[in-house]
């Protein structure tokens, strides 16, 4: 489409892939929900940014694009909003407030960026144009203040890695939501050694294959963690981190928090890239100098580096099945804001073979999990030998 712009004329093509053409038509007949399930790198939430950005352009409308916690929201929708807008030759810099992450279109349109968790957003003013970015993350309710603010149409997107959820029984149901599935097939620019890496999970896990080659809702069974339940707000209680090491993988910083002898999970970092020298600031600003931080105990040049800038850094215990045995001997909650420890306990499970389920946990998508266990196990008290030793002076 050709759009006129600070007296120019601009050309914006929406991309002609399934996940952008499903929706397009699935708006223009006046569907109220569009929701779009699909696998790892189906183009999914990058291509229904290039929609709303020339629907935004096109009408005037108000777009409220939201996901279940900001820094999940700011890595991935809004990075992706702002490279299609800057690689079109759309953006402009005096346009955007980012104080309030409100960008104003030439025609009166407006984009806004918040996460589920601000209650004031999630309650307060209406839009035209709601997309909630991997909707699966959030709860119902939350859920259905947004849809009741909403005027015209409701956009999701998200990965089926849950077995039983209130989108496929409140939602997919509906006369009037639309369904459209895609996988990997369905984006014609995902470079060859992502398809390499994708096909291989047909390899690693018959369940991670069936999630996120084939867009298909995902299994249970061999499921690690099943007692879990989400929170929000703050604890109360002794906080310890677990650190799980990264750089091509993202590095994962966990707070544990024991509250009456249950354990409280919450997601502080979880970023590909990043160096030692990135992660001690960070970790600065969150962690108090009294507070530990168990490590990857593989990792001992990077926790003596973490040492050395005055970080109460220690090697985990890396016992795989006791950490396991203890969190699971625990009540267990998981802040309602951390975005990829709830990506990851749904998914995490055991490898299995011919014969059945193993008590080995498959090594994929588990950095959060890995962290959590480091510092969790810090709370497992010794057992007692039952012995008592008196010592007396001679």
């Amino acid at each position: 489409m050709a759009l006129q712009l600070a007296g120019k004329t601009l050309h914006y093509q929406i991309p002609k892939i399934k996940v952008a053409t499903e929706s397009y038509k699935a708006y223009k007949a006046g569907y109220r929900i569009i929701a779009n399930q699909g696998g790892t790198r189906s183009g999914k939430t990058y291509t229904l940014n290039q929609l709303l950005i020339a629907l935004a352009l096109k009408e005037k409308l108000s777009v409220s694009i939201t996901s279940v916690a900001f820094p999940h929201l700011r890595r991935g929708a809004m990075r992706d909003w702002r490279t299609i807008m800057e690689n079109s030759g759309l953006y402009e810099p005096n346009a955007h407030v980012r104080t309030e992450q409100v960008y104003n279109y030439p025609n009166g349109s407006y984009t806004e960026f918040f996460s589920s968790d601000n209650n004031l957003k999630v309650r307060g003013p209406g839009r035209d144009i709601l997309f909630f970015n991997e909707a699966n993350l959030t709860d119902f309710d939350t859920f259905t203040q947004l849809m009741l603010r909403t005027r015209k149409c409701i956009f999701i997107d998200f990965n089926p890695a849950d077995e039983f959820h209130w989108i496929y029984d409140s939602i997919l149901t509906r006369p009037d939501c639309y369904f459209i599935k895609s996988t990997y097939l369905d984006n014609p620019f995902l470079p060859h050694e992502q398809i390499k890496e994708i096909e291989n999970l047909k390899n690693v896990d018959a369940n991670f294959w069936r999630i996120y080659g084939e867009g298909e809702r995902g299994h249970s069974e061999g499921v690690i963690y099943t007692h879990w339940q989400p929170y929000s707000g703050n604890i109360s209680g002794g906080s310890v981190f677990g650190l799980d090491f990264g750089y091509n993988n993202p590095s994962s910083l966990v707070r544990i928090t024991e509250n009456d002898q249950n354990l409280y999970w919450e997601e502080e970092i979880y970023q590909s890239g990043l160096t030692t020298n990135d992660l001690i600031p960070m970790l600065k600003q969150i962690v108090k100098p009294h507070e530990p931080v168990y490590c990857d105990a593989a990792e001992p040049d990077r926790i003596m580096d973490l040492q050395r800038a005055g970080i109460k850094a220690f090697p985990a215990n890396k016992n795989v099945k006791d950490g396991i045995d203890f969190i699971k001997s625990r009540k267990l909650y998981i802040h309602s804001g951390s975005a990829n420890l709830l990506k990851e306990i749904k998914s995490y499970k055991y490898m299995t073979k011919q014969a059945g389920i193993t008590e080995v946990p498959l090594k994929l998508n588990d950095h959060a999990m890995d962290a959590a266990r480091y510092g969790s196990i810090s709370f497992k008290k010794p057992k007692s030998t039952g012995l008592h030793v008196s010592f007396h002076k001679s």
